[in-house]
């Protein structure tokens, strides 16, 4: 038996069913907040532009810069996590996207909104990844299953009632509350996860996987780059579209092929999409992101 594996096992001997309801309910929060902010700022942008003066493509990388912040660390996530251990990162995570959230509401220039708005996506990026492996971990193997669900609700929910929440704070505030929303849910989270979240140690003897981070993290950026941009002009026949497209595929062909070689190193394990239930979930997810 691994030693995580055996750290999973007395982790979630120690956890009741009642503990483990509330454990989930404090990560549903943090995850619902963060991914309320994949929407809930484009029913705004309309009003950032003519509160900035700005064109419609500036504008835009206030919602396309936290998604590319977004998607870029998730592959970090789980390395940081064996590091300092899962119950630090999520609340590393969280107060990264709480401090994000409390620039972004104060920024007095677009430039200054981008720029926390990638801050924001950072932490709000490593939530969710985080979430599901202190939950896994709580819940042990013969409760995981029930346990995901306490994720799988806000992502399946968040993004949509992010559009209807941001269209009631345009319309009854200024853009400001946009981002200031957060803060009272996110000091809520912290403060009940300091409480309620179960401690889990690091492992800091694992060596980092550079090369695979230096293929998979641009390589996810610029699929999500590319698919972000052909909502615009002329779709996927658009030169940067394609071109990012192509790029994006190439990096993570070779981190594929890395992996592979290095299965028990690599920054993720992608022997895992072997497995039927993890691979058809995975690509459930693939597609319900792309189309939303």
């Amino acid at each position: 038996m691994s030693a995580s594996t055996s750290t999973t096992t007395s982790l979630s001997a120690g956890v009741s069913d009642r503990r483990l309801t509330a454990i989930g309910a404090v990560l549903a929060l943090g995850a619902l907040i963060t991914l309320l902010d994949t929407t809930i700022v484009n029913v705004a942008l309309h009003r950032l532009q003519t509160g900035f003066g700005s064109s419609v493509a500036d504008t835009q990388w206030v919602a396309t810069g936290y998604l590319l912040a977004f998607v870029a660390v998730i592959p970090v996530s789980g390395r940081l996590s064996e590091r300092i251990g899962s119950r630090t990162s999520w609340m590393l995570a969280l107060a990264t996207f709480l401090a994000g959230s409390v620039l972004c509401g104060v920024a007095g220039s677009l430039p200054e909104l981008i720029a926390y708005r990638v801050l924001q996506g950072i932490g709000g990026g490593m939530v969710i990844p985080v979430a599901m492996g202190l939950m896994t971990q709580a819940a042990g193997k013969e409760r995981v299953e029930r346990a995901m669900l306490a994720v799988a609700l806000p992502a399946a929910l968040g993004p949509i009632l992010g559009s209807v929440l941001g269209g009631v704070i345009v319309e009854s505030w200024n853009w400001h509350w946009i981002f200031l929303v957060n803060v009272p849910v996110c000091l809520v989270a912290l403060g009940l996860g300091h409480f309620v979240l179960p401690r889990v140690p690091g492992q800091r003897d694992k060596r980092f996987d550079t090369l695979g981070f230096a293929l998979l993290t641009p390589g996810v950026v610029a699929v999500a780059f590319g698919v972000g941009k052909s909502a615009e002009g002329k779709g996927f026949a658009a030169a940067n579209v394609w071109a990012s497209l192509t790029a994006g595929v190439i990096l993570l062909g070779l981190f594929t092929r890395h992996s592979r070689r290095s299965a028990d190193t690599a920054l993720i394990d992608i022997r895992v999409f072997a497995r039927k239930s993890f691979g058809i979930g995975s690509l459930v997810t693939f597609v319900s992101g792309f189309s939303l």
